[in-house]
C-alpha cells in the first residue's frame, strides 16, 4: 500500500511522459521528411551532373577534332594534340564517375520510397506542400519538439518531486 495520493500526483509525470513520445513521433516525421528531400536533391544533383559531364565531353571531342585536324594539316603541335586527347580521355572517365554516382544516389532515393526506377523517374518534388501535408508535420522542427517535451517532463518531474519522497507502506 503506498501513502494516499502519491500514485495520483505522480500520474502527471506519466501523462508528461506519454507527450513526451507523441512528441518524438512528430519529430520522425520531420526526420523522414528531412532524408527522402535530401536523397531527392542528391539524385537531381547527380543527374545534373551527369548532363554537365556529358557536354563537356562532347565539347572536348569537338576540339580534340579540331586540334587533330589542324596537326594533320600541319598547323598544330604534337603536344597540343596529346592535350587534347589527354583532356578528353579525363572528361568521358569524369562522365562515368558521374553517371556511377548518379546510379547510387538515386537509387538510395528509389529504395526509399520504395519505388522502381521506372516509376521514380516521373517523381517531381513541388516548390511548396500541401497545406494539409504541412499541417500534419506540425509547427516546431524536429528539436523544438524533442525539447519542449523535455522541458514539460522536466516542470512536471519538478512539481511532483515531492511525492516521490513520501514512503511506500509495504
Amino acid at each position: 500500500i503506498s501513502f494516499p495520493g502519491k500514485g495520483l500526483g505522480l500520474s502527471h509525470v506519466d501523462a508528461e511522459k506519454e507527450r513526451s513520445l507523441k512528441s518524438e513521433f512528430s519529430a520522425k516525421k520531420y526526420e523522414v521528411a528531412g532524408q527522402v528531400a535530401q536523397a531527392y536533391l542528391d539524385c537531381a544533383t547527380a543527374k545534373a551532373n551527369v548532363d554537365q559531364q556529358a557536354t563537356t565531353a562532347s565539347d572536348l571531342e569537338t576540339l580534340t577534332r579540331t586540334i587533330k585536324a589542324r596537326y594533320e594539316a600541319g598547323s598544330g603541335t604534337q603536344s597540343e594534340n596529346i592535350g587534347a586527347e589527354l583532356q578528353l580521355r579525363q572528361a568521358r572517365t569524369d562522365l562515368e564517375a558521374a553517371k556511377d554516382r548518379q546510379a547510387s544516389v538515386c537509387k538510395a532515393l528509389f529504395n526509399l520510397l520504395s519505388l522502381s526506377p521506372r516509376a521514380a523517374n516521373s517523381v517531381e518534388l513541388t516548390d511548396d506542400l500541401d497545406d494539409a501535408v504541412a499541417l500534419e508535420l506540425g509547427e516546431n522542427t524536429a528539436d523544438e519538439e524533442r525539447s519542449q517535451a523535455a522541458i514539460r517532463l522536466s516542470e512536471a518531474i519538478s512539481s511532483t518531486a515531492w511525492w516521490s519522497q513520501m514512503p511506500d507502506f509495504t
